[in-house]
């Protein structure tokens, strides 16, 4: 009598690894099809395209990872990518996406470069980074697949970090080139963005620690750096 019931045993067991495996495939696909869809619209938004390493989903926890994240800077920006990321992990609150809200517990980018460039015309980078609107719009009609909602989520961020990010400016406009260079790292808690075109944005306490800040003289004079600083910081409650 004991055989069947150890039989039994054996088939939940055998069922309970299938749907394992199965899952393990399914989040690999998941992250497989994310990765190519992100890939896809770097490409398509930004004029110079961009890349993405590795994605990793983690639905259960509805933590989001991105890895080896680069947006090339336009042509004429002295050829160094506009942004590079090394990481960026993103923490969501799932259950209030029921209510209509999108919040986010935490966003952590961490050891990237940030290029600010203006060439000769006196055009920044950044302002020609977006493949051209009308476009945009085009290729958004064009896709059958497009999901229209009838109101934003309310977004709420409640706390954002950016870890050794490397900010360099490029200045061409004036004959010499002038150029400036910091590291940057960021703490902000409770992050609400309104119209971001409006410039709605509020922010609770922040936390801004500027190193190794060296600024050039200014087009037109010679000698050591207008500025070096060790550490500049600037913190708000």
């Amino acid at each position: 009598s004991d055989r069947p019931q150890g039989r039994w045993w054996k088939v939940l067991l055998f069922a309970l690894v299938i749907v394992l495996i199965g899952l393990a495939v399914a989040i690999h696909q998941l992250n497989a099809i994310a990765l190519s869809q992100i890939n896809r619209a770097l490409n398509r938004y930004f004029v110079a395209g961009g890349s993405l390493d590795r994605v990793h989903i983690r639905l259960a926890a509805g933590r989001i990872r991105l890895d080896g994240l680069t947006i090339h800077a336009p042509e004429g920006s002295g050829g160094s990518p506009l942004l590079t990321l090394d990481s960026l992990d993103a923490e969501l609150n799932l259950p209030a996406l029921l209510s209509g809200e999108l919040i986010i517990e935490g966003i952590v980018l961490s050891e990237g470069t940030l290029l600010l460039a203006r060439d000769k015309t006196g055009l920044f980078s950044f302002k020609k980074l977006i493949v051209n609107e009308k476009r945009i719009v085009a290729d958004a009609s064009a896709d059958t697949n497009t999901t229209r909602w009838s109101a934003a989520p309310t977004i709420r961020i409640r706390s954002i970090r950016v870890d050794n990010l490397t900010i360099r400016l490029m200045d061409a406009k004036h004959g010499r080139p002038w150029a400036a260079s910091m590291q940057v790292n960021l703490d902000v808690a409770d992050l609400q963005p309104g119209n971001l075109l409006k410039g709605e944005l509020r922010a609770g306490a922040f936390d801004l620690v500027l190193s190794n800040m060296e600024v050039d003289q200014p087009p037109g004079f010679d000698g050591a750096p207008l500025l070096m600083a060790e550490r500049i910081e600037l913190a708000a409650p």
